[in-house]
């Protein structure tokens, strides 16, 4: 009997230790195993356990990131707005389509000089698309919708089509002109999304501006880890527009000479 009692010790201390790494794994708040930072709900995808910065830094390091090249779609206007969308992936410009989509360039104007997207998230990703404009906060119970204009009529039949870097305004799927605050972006040719003809089934998503710089940020959301939900399929580490505004009037339609535009009305 003698004999037994260390090794029952010992496994009573080994029961103690599994029982309190299994308290402190299902209490502890998820976190990077590298920089300790919290981490949002699990993902589905690897990595589950390392924040999206480190995540990033590994697979440079391992295989650096092949350059993304883009043109934009359309023909660029000089006499088009420019609007910066300064994100935390980093900053875009995008053109806005006054002539062929003016009712809906103008509505996204509105939310953009009220500073309403200032914050808000990226609210879905996918490999084709990802869409942002309405919510700010959290992608769980924080989550909340900023303030909403009246909806707006669709322009989808202005002839421009749903290319990689174009913008575009999702709607209700009964009810063509119910476009607010949201708008995503083509990171493909989507052409299942344009206009077919007359009706609602048919009425296809307005395309009212392209990206002139910074697609590169875009495109590098479709590799990121993510939450899936029955109706949704968010990032699992948050990102956000940080503010947008309104650039200076441009003064060429070279898309080398953006970068020296500047921020108005602020």
């Amino acid at each position: 009997m003698d004999s037994l009692r260390p090794k029952i010790y010992l496994v009573c201390c080994v029961l103690a230790l599994l029982l309190e790494s299994t308290y402190m794994f299902l209490s502890a708040p998820a976190g990077c195993v590298l920089c300790k930072q919290a981490l949002a709900p699990a993902s589905r995808e690897y990595p589950t356990q390392i924040c999206q910065k480190c995540w990033d830094e590994i697979r440079a390091r391992i295989e650096p990131p092949a350059p993304v090249y883009y043109d934009p779609p359309y023909p660029i206007d000089s006499s088009d707005p420019v609007v910066t969308l300064d994100t935390t992936r980093g900053k875009i410009e995008v053109e806005l389509f006054v002539k062929q989509a003016p009712a809906s360039c103008e509505n996204f104007l509105r939310y953009v000089k009220g500073h309403h997207y200032d914050g808000v998230i990226f609210h879905r990703i996918e490999d084709f698309l990802c869409v942002t404009g309405r919510h700010k906060g959290g992608y769980g119970t924080a989550l909340t919708t900023i303030p909403q204009f009246a909806p707006i009529p669709s322009e989808s039949a202005n002839g421009l089509q749903n290319r990689i870097g174009t913008l575009s305004l999702p709607h209700l799927d009964e009810n063509e002109n119910s476009a607010t605050s949201d708008f995503f972006f083509n990171l493909k040719e989507n052409d299942y999304l344009n206009r077919k003809g007359p009706g609602t089934k048919n009425a296809g998503y307005c395309v009212f501006g392209q990206v002139l710089t910074g697609f590169d940020h875009l495109d590098g959301t479709r590799h990121l880890p993510v939450v899936d939900k029955p109706f949704a399929r968010f990032p699992r580490d948050p990102i956000a527009i940080r503010r947008a505004f309104l650039n200076a009037p441009q003064t060429t339609g070279s898309v080398a000479a953006l970068g020296s535009l500047t921020e108005t009305g602020r």
